[in-house]
C-alpha cells in the first residue's frame, strides 16, 4: 500500500502556531491526528464550497447549535403586562410612592430677596495696628 508523507512547518515564535503543535502532540499521544487532519481538510473545503452536509454528517450536534431559538421573544403587550404586575408588587410592598406622570410641577417661589452692601467704615493705620496688637496678646 502507498503511503504519502506531508510536512507542515510551525512558526513557535507565534503563539496560535504553538498551541497548534500543543494539540498536534495530543492527538497522536492519542492516535487520532491523522484521522483529525483529514475530516478537518474535508470539512474546510466543504465550508469553502458553502456546504454544511459533511460537518452535520460527523457531528450532528451542530444542527442544533446554530439552530435558532424555538420560543420567539415575548409580545410587546406581554412585557408591558408584565411591568405594569412588577409595579404593583412594587407598590404593595409599601412606603413607596407612585411617581408621578409627565413632568413635575415646579413650586412657584417669590422674587429672590434684595441685598444692599453695607459700607464698612474706612480704617486708618492706627486703629489697623491697635486690633493687630490686641489680637497676638
Amino acid at each position: 500500500m502507498a503511503r504519502k508523507r506531508i510536512d507542515l512547518f510551525l512558526d513557535l515564535k507565534k503563539k496560535d502556531e504553538r498551541l497548534v503543535l500543543r494539540t498536534i502532540e495530543n492527538l497522536k499521544a492519542k492516535r487520532y491526528f491523522s484521522s483529525v487532519v483529514r475530516d478537518g481538510i474535508m470539512i474546510v473545503n466543504e465550508l469553502r464550497q458553502g456546504k454544511v452536509d459533511l460537518l452535520l454528517k460527523l457531528y450532528p450536534w451542530v444542527a442544533d447549535a446554530i439552530r435558532p431559538p424555538a420560543h420567539p421573544i415575548p409580545v410587546s403587550s406581554d412585557l408591558e403586562g408584565q411591568i405594569a404586575d412588577l409595579k404593583q408588587i412594587i407598590l404593595q410592598q409599601g412606603n413607596i410612592g407612585v411617581p408621578p406622570v409627565g413632568y413635575p410641577v415646579m413650586k412657584q417661589i417669590g422674587a429672590p430677596p434684595v441685598v444692599t452692601p453695607k459700607t464698612a467704615p474706612a480704617a486708618d493705620a492706627g486703629a489697623i495696628a491697635d486690633n493687630f496688637l490686641a489680637f497676638i496678646q
